[in-house]
């Protein structure tokens, strides 16, 4: 007979094996749920949503980075050659120089100072009447003896810096009235803005007069003298200062943008290698796009100038010294893509960025066994071995800092600045090598 004792005691055990029971269920289906959960967070190659959110948003991002650097880099350009007379007078200063550009400003010396001079009425006027006919022969000699000297003029040093001085003043002229800020040689009449070219005239036949041994500036009446060019009418002026004062502004926010976007692409990235090579692609990309249609629009330019255009190669110069520092720039942006992107590439993990790897560190490792076999450099290669990783960043560091503080730098630039960060890169190795430490556990305590 079964007492009330057992059955109390029974009756909890049962009970308490269904708790656990429970428990263990509820414990099963809390596993099955992050079971769920983890297949759920990962696609089918098993790289998990977020991952997959961030390349995305990093590969639009240096997409638009690269896209927007088109517009930094004509926009900086346009402002510089428009707003910052030192940039666009040393823009210009091979102008002086060019043969087809002398040409040009030779005739138009050549003739504003025959038609000023008339020397073929101060002929008729000094010659006795039955020797007027002597007059024409005179004025054509004297035309040609003004044409080499006008020619001497554009070839001398002194136009050279006359070209630079006309070209400060004319600038100067136009960023004051861009601006809005009153210039010395600007005048607001009838509604326009003018430029008083008079001393730049008066500098041109004093040059002239030193060739040709003449007085030609202190005969010719001052009155023949006043050039004017009208820039434009003063009623626009209040937009055209608007727009210049928004591209100003403008220019420099682009640029900010498109390091923002191009540095945070890579920021963003899983894989900082991929973000790296994805904003190296799209830079080299975009600026062959530019390098393309740049060559095409001068192309386009040059065949539709107009028939009013006596020098077409003189344009042609004018355009190519014009272009040539965004062209420049647009060059260095290109070896620069191409550099990181290679850079990335030979990191990755495809089969022959591999084989680049092992013969790098095949050959640099040979070389270390060797030399450590007769040459002893204390702790020099221990101290590369350790710190490795940190020395390499700041190899990289500091050619970053040489192509920043570079003022123009060029395509070739890059290339040599490349070429001496990567012989550094591989003397540390070398050094490194001779410690006789694993690349990857140099900082690591050998085991006991």
């Amino acid at each position: 007979m079964t007492t009330d004792d057992e059955t109390s005691g029974s009756g909890d055990d049962a009970e308490a094996g269904g708790a656990t029971a429970t428990r263990a269920e509820l414990e099963k289906l809390r596993e099955e749920n992050e079971r769920l959960r983890a297949q759920l967070a990962v696609g089918p190659d098993g790289v998990s949503h977020t991952s997959r959110r961030r390349d995305r948003v990093s590969l639009v991002m240096a997409v638009l980075g690269s896209i927007l650097l088109v517009v930094s880099v004509l926009g900086v350009w346009t402002r510089n050659v428009v707003l910052d007379t030192d940039r666009y007078v040393d823009t210009v200063a091979p102008l002086a120089k060019d043969s087809e550009v002398q040409k040009a400003v030779s005739d138009r010396i050549a003739t504003a100072v025959s038609d000023a001079a008339d020397i073929k009425s101060l002929a008729q006027d000094a010659l006795p009447e039955e020797a007027s006919f002597l007059a024409a022969p005179i004025a054509a000699g004297a035309d040609n003896l003004i044409d080499k000297a006008a020619d001497k003029v554009v070839e001398s040093d002194q136009f050279a810096k006359a070209w630079d001085g006309i070209n400060r003043t004319a600038h100067d002229a136009l960023v004051a009235a861009l601006t809005g800020k009153e210039g010395k040689v600007l005048d607001f009449a009838d509604g326009q803005v003018v430029l008083e070219l008079q001393p730049l005239v008066s500098e041109a036949l004093a040059l002239i007069d030193d060739q040709l041994g003449t007085d030609l500036e202190s005969k010719i009446p001052t009155d023949k003298l006043n050039a004017e060019f009208v820039l434009f009418d003063s009623s626009q002026l209040a937009s055209i200062q608007r727009e210049v004062s928004i591209m100003d502004t403008t220019a420099w926010i682009a640029v900010v943008l498109t390091l923002g976007l191009l540095i945070g692409s890579i920021a963003v990235a899983v894989d900082r290698r991929k973000g790296v090579l994805h904003v190296g692609v799209g830079i080299a990309i975009s600026m062959f796009v530019v390098i393309v249609g740049m060559a095409l629009g001068r192309e386009l330019f040059l065949s539709n100038l107009p028939d009013v255009v006596e020098n077409p190669l003189a344009v042609a110069a004018t355009f190519d010294i014009l272009t040539r520092f965004v062209l420049q720039a647009v060059r260095f942006l290109f070896v620069l893509g191409l550099v990181l992107s290679l850079g990335a590439w030979v990191l990755g993990p495809g089969s022959v960025a591999g084989k680049v790897r092992g013969f790098w560190n095949g050959i640099l490792g040979r070389g270390s066994d060797a030399a450590t076999q007769h040459v002893g450099l204390g702790p020099v290669p221990g101290f590369c071995a350790k710190y490795l990783t940190g020395l390499r960043v700041a190899v990289l560091v500091v050619a970053g800092l040489v192509l920043v503080i570079i003022s123009q730098p060029t395509g070739m630039t890059v290339v040599v600045v490349a070429a001496v960060a990567v012989v550094f890169l591989a003397v540390l190795q070398f050094l490194a090598g001779m410690a006789g430490v694993p690349e990857r556990s140099a900082g690591d305590a050998p085991a006991q």
